[in-house]
This record gives structure tokens, C-alpha cells and sequence, in this order.
């Protein structure tokens, strides 16, 4: 690991942006979500920072060496020459002030990484300067597979912490947790619909997860392409939610890595597995309440054996999807737009 990933809380801290062109525009923008006190020392702004300054948002120096004059938490030098460059960044680092100097690696003592903002989650994406392009086109795969409702999901857990504190003991805390965000608790709101997933989570909260009586939920996948770059992204998405995958021999190995970590894996007991067969083996694997993804790559797997599966687990009770391979983008090919 060439840089060792932080986050800084700057929230009313002065930060301090040199220059006033466009590129400095966009470190304060940055500087601003994280609701620091952002000043600006430049000759002359562009228009938005121009607004920004009128409306009371940012403020303006016109000291002659403002990093040295204030008590700043850090400094992005976005717009200077080479040797007003040099001069903050040997002043900065000298008094122990974190600096960023655009595209003058050498001068930094912190990167400015590609960011994805799901509020409150913050996802960082670092090259380590070796390629800001690739970090972008990191980011734009990160933002198609984040649902845009991962923040406010995020903020309904940390509303709900209390609750969890008074009603939960500590050491089924995590089980509660856990049945919010891989059920329909998180399902729910990234369906956009908080209200009911705010209903669900308190019921969680208040009942418990093993008091959930909803039928398990069992998802097929089909991957008889055996092609992981074409996993599309609700594909992935049902992995990483999954509680159980049960997979056949022919599964490769990357594809099994894309799984939750945590999740109950168990590959198919029968070497020429059939409907009655893979249905009874599921039947005693899935917890009420929970999801069990299949994969299939094998050339078992094919429509009419998937129909009498779906229909065998639906007279058990089960809940089953029939998910079509080919219905959405592949996840590891979307980038940015």
C-alpha cells in the first residue's frame, strides 16, 4: 500500500485554497461538502467562487502568505506558479500542515482521491498518482453499482442505533443488523420506498430476527455463460445481499469470490443434480426470513429444470425469483458517463 488511507473531519475547520480559477473552484466545492470554513487566496475568481463569496459561504485573504499568517487545518494549492508551489509546500510541511499541490505529486503531502458521496458513506478512490484517469474510471463503476439510496439507508441505521441499544442485547446486535441490510429492510428502501423500510426495521428492532416468520426467499442465477465480466448489477448486488449461495461444481471460482464474505456457501451434493434433488437440499439450508442465491453453470440448469425447481420450492412455501442473465448491463463494464 503506497498511501495510507485517512478521512479528516473538517467540519468548521479553515482550509485554505490558493488560486481562483476553476480548478480551484472545484476544491472548494469539495472542501464545502465537508462543511469546512473554506478561505480563498487569489489576485481574482471566476464567478462561482465570486457567488460563493457574496452569498457568505467561503471567505477571501489577501494576505501575501495567508499559509503562513493562519491557523489552517489544511492547504490545496490549485493555481500558482512553480516556485510560489515550492514555497507553500516546504512551509506547509515544515509546520506540520497537510498540502496539496494540483498535479505536483511531488509537493503533496496528501492526495485528493476520486470520491463517490452516498452521505453519510464516503468512498475513496486512490492511484496513488499513477493515473487520476483510471481513478475516475473506478469511481463512475463504483457509482453504477452504490444504489443512490445507500446514504439515507445509512442514516435510517444511525436514527435507529439507540433503539437497537435499548431493546437488543449486545450480542445480538450484529444479528439484527444484519437481517436489516441482506432483507427487505434494505431491499425496501432501495426500492425507494423509506417509509416502509423505517416500518420494517423498527418491527425488526422490536421483535428480533428470529422472530421473523416471512418465507425464505430463493433467487435463481443463471451463469451458464461462465463469463464473470458479464455479472450484471443486480446480479451482484443479490450475491453481496445473499444470507446462503449453494453453487454447482462448475461455478468458477472468481464468480464465488464475488459472493458476501460472510455468507453460508455449500456447493450441490449430487453429481447430476435434478429438480427434486437441488429442491430438497435447499429446503434444508434456507432460515425463514433469509435469501438463498443458486448459481448454476452447468448444463442442468436450463429452463425446464429451473421451472420444476421454481415450482417444487413454491409448494414448500419459498419465495422465488427467476432471474434472466441477460437483463441488465454487466457490472464490471459500466463506466462513467
Amino acid at each position: 500500500m503506497k498511501l495510507f488511507p485517512a478521512f479528516f473531519n473538517l467540519r468548521q475547520q479553515a482550509c485554505l485554497v490558493v488560486g481562483g480559477g476553476e480548478e480551484a473552484a472545484a476544491k472548494v466545492r469539495l472542501l464545502s461538502a465537508a462543511d469546512a470554513d473554506v478561505v480563498v487566496m487569489a489576485e481574482s475568481v471566476s464567478d462561482e467562487l465570486q457567488a460563493a463569496l457574496d452569498a457568505g459561504n467561503i471567505r477571501r485573504t489577501d494576505a501575501a502568505e495567508a499559509w503562513i499568517s493562519g491557523d489552517y487545518r489544511l492547504v490545496i494549492v490549485a493555481d500558482a506558479t512553480p516556485e510560489v508551489a515550492k514555497t507553500i509546500s516546504r512551509d506547509c510541511i515544515a509546520r506540520g500542515i497537510p498540502v496539496n499541490v494540483v498535479d505536483r505529486p511531488g509537493l503533496c503531502s496528501f492526495t485528493v482521491p476520486a470520491i463517490v458521496d452516498r452521505n453519510p458513506i464516503t468512498v475513496a478512490i486512490s492511484t496513488g498518482g499513477a493515473s487520476p484517469v483510471m481513478a475516475r474510471s473506478i469511481k463512475g463503476q463504483i457509482e453504477a453499482l452504490l444504489p443512490a439510496a445507500l446514504g439515507a439507508l445509512a442514516t435510517l441505521y444511525a436514527s435507529r442505533r439507540a433503539k437497537v441499544k435499548r431493546l437488543i442485547k449486545s450480542d445480538k446486535r450484529r444479528e439484527v443488523y444484519e437481517a436489516a441490510h441482506h432483507g427487505s429492510v434494505a431491499e425496501l428502501a432501495y426500492a425507494g420506498d423509506l417509509d416502509a423500510a423505517t416500518k420494517a426495521l423498527d418491527t425488526l428492532i422490536e421483535h428480533g430476527p428470529c422472530q421473523d416468520s416471512q418465507a425464505g426467499r430463493v433467487i435463481f442465477t443463471d451463469f451458464r455463460h461462465r463469463d464473470v465480466d458479464q455479472v450484471t448489477l443486480g446480479q451482484l448486488r443479490q450475491l453481496q445481499c445473499a444470507n446462503t449461495v449453494v453453487f454447482d461444481k462448475h461455478v468458477p471460482h472468481a464468480l464465488r469470490e464475488l459472493c458476501r464474505r460472510d455468507a453460508m456457501r455449500h456447493s450441490l451434493l449430487a453429481a447430476a443434480p435434478t429438480a427434486t434433488v437441488v429442491a430438497k437440499q435447499i429446503t434444508n439450508l434456507i432460515e425463514p426470513g433469509q435469501s438463498l442465491v443458486l448459481l448454476g453453470c452447468g448444463s442442468w440448469f436450463n429452463g425446464a429444470t429451473q421451472s420444476r425447481l421454481a415450482a417444487q420450492l413454491r409448494a414448500q412455501g419459498l419465495n422465488v425469483d427467476e432471474v434472466d442473465s441477460a437483463s441488465a448491463a454487466p457490472a464490471r463494464c459500466v463506466t462513467a458517463q
